[in-house]
């Protein structure tokens, strides 16, 4: 359950800044409220707060070199799967007539299947002004190419199968039609063309800086290896190893009052959904007796609560901090990637009611996390040559070197 607990809590830094990001100089009404409703209980990180932690040597931190660099194709997949959305596009309407490969069409377009020998114009299977990148298209196989050819104005069929894996639809009167391995007839028109222009240093600022800070391409790129590596040290458990070195002698108030606020959510949980304790440990803990899953749920708070007092005692021996204005500006830079730019007050509101917490609270730890993990990354880890050892392979050669 550690490490279960350990994934949650940090986990959620990770997915913030794979697309988050603030617009720097922004000083709204907005950004002076959030000033005044976001302010941040410093006590939180520090080590103190949690316990008394006696550092492990930094030797103990262990990257290999796969894990702290990016590969340029792993940028562009994760650019190109921003980019692919449909959300931001870069185009720009041109006077060409005719769809080649390289543009992009603009199109409306109807799909029809047979059903009681009629056609069927089945649900999701229309849209309107839909932008159809002809390089890079994520419609069936074959319906960009069948565009392609297509004249401003035209309207033609375009018949393709759906693929084998494809989901069923809806009848008209509510029954399933089976669309896997199922010809399908598109009416398309084609409304006009445009230019992709890619990835430019004026688009980036306008669409990204909002999100990720990036004024240009380099910074953008930059900012996506930067978190790229973040995530694949966080998975390959370097931080868990080291904090197992490092000594920790806990607040034991402070897990007693977390535990049993855990315990109080749970149970209230338990309730609202008609369960009880028993139910919950015969349904999703197989069974394990109570006594046993209250002894580990305390162990998982005192881990997550030794993790946390390690990061802010490398915080602390490295002289990183967190000022009000740093937390502001990445508290922006979530509340722009949930959609709430400029208006972080109510993403506040968002986020507790949706996760019982207050961002005050939950963010300041995992905010420290981001800085920390960067600097012990950049400077102060062991890099190992190569790739890490699987865990089975480690217990093998540890097996072997104790015989």
């Amino acid at each position: 359950m550690n490490k279960r607990f350990l994934a949650f809590s940090l986990a959620t830094v990770l997915a913030f800044s794979s697309v988050a990001c603030s617009k720097k100089d922004t000083k709204d009404d907005k950004q002076e409220e959030t000033k005044q409703t976001a302010q941040v209980d410093f006590e939180t990180i520090k080590t103190s707060y949690y316990g008394t932690v006696k550092l492990a040597d930094y030797s103990e931190f262990v990257i290999y070199e796969n894990e702290k660099n990016a590969s340029d194709d792993l940028i562009d997949s994760q650019i190109n799967q921003i980019m692919s959305s449909g959300q931001y596009n870069n185009y720009e309407k041109t006077d060409d007539t005719e769809a080649t490969e390289d543009l992009v069409a603009n199109i409306d377009f109807v799909g029809y299947v047979k059903y009681k020998g009629e056609d069927y114009a089945f649900p999701k299977g229309s849209g309107q002004g839909h932008d159809l990148n002809l390089s890079n298209s994520d419609f069936i196989p074959g319906f960009a190419e069948g565009v392609v050819g297509m004249k401003v104005g035209e309207t033609k069929d375009v018949n393709v199968v759906f693929p084998e894996n494809y989901s069923p639809t809806q009848g008209p009167d509510g029954e399933e039609i089976p669309l896997a391995n199922t010809e399908v007839r598109f009416e398309v028109k084609l409304n006009y063309l445009s230019k992709d222009l890619g990835l430019t240093d004026e688009f980036v600022k306008e669409k990204f800086s909002p999100m990720t800070g990036a004024d240009n391409v380099e910074e953008f790129k930059a900012y996506f290896a930067d978190n790229i590596i973040l995530q694949q040290v966080g998975q390959s458990g370097a931080l868990e190893k080291f904090v197992e070195k490092c000594e920790f002698t806990p607040n034991d108030e402070l897990i007693k009052k977390e535990y049993e606020s855990a315990m109080s959510e749970l149970e209230s949980s338990l309730e609202e959904n008609s369960k009880s304790m028993d139910d919950f440990l015969k349904e999703q803990r197989d069974g394990q007796s109570k006594e046993d899953f209250e002894k580990e749920f305390k162990d998982s708070v005192e881990e997550m609560n030794k993790t946390y007092a390690v990061i802010c005692a490398l915080a602390e021996d490295q002289g990183i901090g967190l000022s009000q204005e740093r937390f502001d500006e990445l508290l922006g830079q979530i509340a722009a990637q949930n959609n709430y730019e400029g208006k972080v007050d109510e993403y506040i509101e968002f986020y507790k009611n949706n996760y019982n917490k207050d961002p005050k609270e939950a963010f300041p730890i995992q905010f420290l996390y981001q800085d920390v993990m960067k600097n012990t990354i950049l400077n102060k880890a062991k890099i190992e040559k190569g790739e890490r050892p699987t865990e089975a392979a480690t217990t093998e050669d540890e097996t072997t070197s104790n015989n």
